[in-house]
This record gives structure tokens, C-alpha cells and sequence, in this order.
């Protein structure tokens, strides 16, 4: 599994943009989310290439202690 954050998700085009360590951009579909995200959300997924290039598939927040999904927002801003 790798992990990244996310930095854009459109709910109505069922799309987002994951940034990994590496400050690679991987695309994720809707379609391959088990949580519901938000901006800033820390996750795990695996890559898959397709036609349009590498995909983010299997896309799973990191939860913390709480059981809340990690997310970074409160750090940045």
C-alpha cells in the first residue's frame, strides 16, 4: 500500500488528485473509494495503470486514535 494526501476531490465529477511522497500526482475515481474524503485526508490505496496513465485504486482514509479520518487541513492552514 502506498499513502499520500489528498489534495482535490469534486464529489459531483466523482473524481480527486492524491499527492504522494514523492509530490507525484495519481488521479482516484469515485468508483474506487471506500471512505467518503475530504481535502487534506490522509489515505492508502494501491496504483493500477490504465489507458489514461497511473490510477489510484482501492483508496482508504488513515483514521486516527478516534476512529476520525487523519487529516492534515488543521496543519497547513
Amino acid at each position: 500500500m502506498r499513502t499520500g494526501i489528498v489534495i482535490s476531490y469534486n464529489g459531483f465529477a466523482g473524481s480527486g488528485i492524491i499527492k504522494d511522497p514523492n509530490n507525484q500526482k495519481i488521479r482516484f475515481r469515485q468508483s474506487q473509494l471506500f471512505d467518503l474524503l475530504n481535502k487534506f485526508d490522509v489515505v492508502e490505496y494501491e496504483i493500477e495503470l490504465t489507458e489514461s496513465g497511473l490510477m489510484a485504486v482501492d483508496v482508504k482514509a488513515i483514521k486516527n486514535l478516534e476512529g476520525s479520518h487523519l487529516n492534515l487541513g488543521a496543519i497547513v492552514h
